[in-house]
């Protein structure tokens, strides 16, 4: 699991170099700076407002990563010993549980009652779903 998260991590990072210096990143990989004076595979630059959002949400997703990991190696056993040292607030998550438990029930069972094959109401999920998207 440690050797996945490590991968997506630096896959994520490659990315976010990748979407930010594109010509750069490809001259550096495929050693051809000297060529047509860094411009050799005419990588045209995209929007940078658009290019900004894409690196800001890869980086979301590299932070994500990250976490996971550090609470895989790091803070694993602090995690552990601190949820069996204390159970304050019980009685309050335990009385949220009861209010929302039987909404989730009921979404759950229309959920079931929607998408399994044997449910009662997958033939109107299909057929409005058809209907809005005009297949035939």
């Amino acid at each position: 699991m440690i050797i996945i998260l490590v991968v997506c991590l630096a896959w994520t990072t490659w990315l976010i170099i990748l979407a930010l210096a594109p010509n750069e990143t490809a001259n550096a990989l495929m050693n051809t700076g000297a060529y047509d004076n860094g411009k050799f595979w005419y990588i045209t630059d995209a929007n940078p407002s658009m290019t900004l959002a894409g690196a800001i949400g890869l980086m979301v997703v590299d932070a994500g990563y990250l976490l996971v990991l550090l609470r895989a190696v790091l803070w694993r056993n602090l995690l552990v010993s601190s949820s069996t040292r204390s159970k304050a607030g019980t009685w309050a998550s335990l009385r949220i549980l009861r209010v929302i438990g039987p909404s989730y029930k009921r979404g759950r069972q229309l959920w079931k009652e929607l998408t399994s094959y044997e449910g009662r109401n997958r033939k109107r999920w299909v057929s409005n779903l058809c209907i809005h998207l005009e297949l035939p």
